[in-house]
């Protein structure tokens, strides 16, 4: 299969490339020049198939100089029972066992209860594959942004992981308690975690400067490793979610829950576009998903995109209840616009240019039309992220975390206007135990006033809703809270009353007819010196001034914080985590 640029003419046919380049050397990302199809025949022969099977058929289909021997391989080592206890990894669920309309695809299994465990499990044991294609016995070095859940999910993935050490930046305000905990309990031996005084946007924009950097790319290769991503720009990164669309469809089949004849409308919540892409993906490929409905929080850069095809990222960075989704230049955007215009990257090119320049762009009426031929956007404040999460488990009894009522909400509103009588697949990528305060406050326990730390809370909320709860979330309930967590947690707390307060509680729909369609920059190094990552930390997390309702980060130029923390980024490289 040949894969070509987003920016340029620049394409490779070689499977272990593809994996291994995440940001390519011209600022562009790989996608596949042509999809392969599934029609009615091909789905039906994946609904007898596990879970695992019809991974390994999709890697393979997109992947093809590895084996499906191989691959399996990957597969058995990445979706094992130490990560995925309960042995499931995704679950189609039904919301009415009386009516079947409305189905559930949780993707929070995994370890650190994130649908970017499925992805990032899977993507180190790709790689290996990869270099190993390659001739390749090298070590691999990941610098990694997160606004939370994917450098979490970096650190169950990487800690201990043979030939691999990581950095991982994240912004000093915004994330909740329990990501915070998470966070820094994933640190070890071979994993280094700090906090950056700017939005987790300008933190991606600074990896990915990271990542392009001739000095990082020519220090790596003078001390043997490799730079990689294992951000929502490596195709390793989102080819699995695609599989993951693929087999959700494959399983209600397999139920018979829809027939071959069935469409089905997917709600997203949607942060950095990754879900979002690998359902449309899917779509592409054949799986009869009739509208994909992109669902933001506060932050609805995308949904406002959609309704008018003016991406506009100059606005505040709302920080909401629903964290992961606290994004304004969604990193998936390229691959879809790239898509929507046919392949064009001249297009794409200024279009990125303007984004770079002026905070934005304006997309002509042919891009739109087809945006608008198949999504929808929609958004919702806190106030009714709160009341949705309460709304939807008095009439289904499934407990939904603030990410997913998102959704609820957006398609509910989309629904009584369109009359839209299509089945709909909710994507629930995250554990309600990931915001316990939320849920808790949500559904009326009682527990959730701010001086209680969230960690302290996942016990009684577990009691109450029984549903699954990850082992990485479990072992909080019973750890020790440090008194800088608490502090850190009631100051967000306040935030997010304030935030809420200011809150039209009949949330605005934006809800548009709309067609076709994450979070991580991860760079590979090795090792580094105390006094090295010192300077580091000072640099990287200079006081905040004034706190507000909005997320309080640097209006230093990324270019200027880049010129700070190069020094001891290239230490890093160098040296690793000694």
């Amino acid at each position: 299969m040949r894969y070509i640029s987003t920016r340029s003419d620049f394409s490779t046919e070689s499977s272990a490339e593809v994996l291994i380049n995440g940001i390519l050397p011209d600022g562009g990302v790989l996608v596949p020049e042509y999809l392969p199809f599934y029609d009615e025949a091909g789905l039906a022969e994946l609904a007898p198939l596990s879970f695992n099977e019809r991974v390994v058929r999709i890697l393979h289909d997109f992947l093809p100089d590895f084996s499906p021997t191989r691959l399996r391989e990957c597969v058995s080592k990445a979706f094992n029972k130490e990560a995925f206890p309960s042995e499931r990894v995704v679950s189609v669920v039904g919301l009415n066992k009386y009516l079947q309309h409305e189905y559930l695809l949780e993707m929070w299994y995994g370890p650190t209860g994130s649908y970017k465990d499925i992805a990032i499990q899977l993507y180190p044991e790709l790689l290996n594959l990869a270099a190993t294609s390659m001739g390749k016995n090298c070590r691999y070095c990941f610098i990694n942004a997160t606004c939370g859940d994917a450098g979490i999910a970096a650190t169950a993935a990487l800690k201990d992981f043979p030939h691999a050490e990581a950095l991982i930046l994240y912004p000093q305000r915004g994330l909740n308690d329990v990501q915070r905990r998470q966070l820094l309990d994933g640190r070890g031996k071979n994993i280094l975690i700090h906090p950056v005084n700017a939005g987790f946007d300008q933190i991606q924009i600074l990896t990915k400067k990271i990542c392009q950097s001739e000095e990082i790319r020519q220090a790596a290769v003078e001390a043997g490793k490799l730079v990689v991503t294992v951000n929502a720009k490596s195709w390793g990164r989102l080819l699995p979610q695609v599989a993951v669309f693929v087999s959700a469809y494959a399983d209600l089949l397999a139920t018979g829950e829809i027939t071959a004849h069935d469409k089905l409308n997917v709600v997203v919540p949607s942060g950095n576009l990754s879900n979002l892409l690998a359902a449309w993906y899917a779509r592409q490929m054949g799986v009869p998903f009739r509208h994909l409905v992109c669902a933001s929080n506060r932050n609805k850069v995308t949904s406002d995109f959609f309704s008018s095809g003016k991406f506009d990222a100059n606005r505040k960075l709302m920080h909401t209840i629903a964290p992961s989704m606290d994004i304004l230049r969604p990193e998936n955007m390229e691959r879809l616009l790239f898509e929507l215009s046919g392949h064009n990257y001249e297009r794409v090119n200024a279009w990125e240019l303007a984004l770079s320049n002026d905070g934005g762009y304006q997309v002509e009426t042919d891009i739109l039309r087809r945006i608008q031929a198949v999504m929808v956007g929609g958004f919702a404040d806190d106030n009714a992220i709160m009341r949705t999460i309460r709304e939807v488990y008095d009439r289904t009894d499934f407990a939904v975390d603030p990410h997913t009522a998102v959704g609820f909400n957006v398609y509910g509103r989309y629904e009584q206007r369109s009359k839209d009588e299509a089945k709909v697949l909710y994507v629930s990528p995250t554990s309600p135990y990931k915001t316990p305060k939320v849920m808790s406050n949500a559904l009326g326990l009682g527990k959730g006033a701010a001086s209680v730390p969230e960690t302290g809370l996942i016990s009684d909320l577990a009691k109450e809703i029984g549903v699954y709860l990850p082992k990485q979330l479990e072992s909080l309930i019973n750890a020790a809270t440090p008194a800088a967590t608490v502090a850190a947690t009631a100051e967000t707390a306040t935030a997010i009353e304030t935030n809420t307060a200011a809150d039209n509680d009949n949330t605005k729909a934006n809800v548009a007819a709309t067609a076709t369609v994450d979070e991580t920059d991860v760079v590979a190094v090795d090792n580094i010196k105390a006094n090295n990552m010192t300077a580091m930390s000072q640099s990287m997390s200079k006081p905040t001034s004034q706190p507000t309702s909005k997320l309080d980060v640097s209006e230093e130029p990324v270019s200027l914080i880049l010129q700070q923390v190069m020094p001891a980024v290239l230490e890093f490289v160098r040296h690793g985590c000694d």
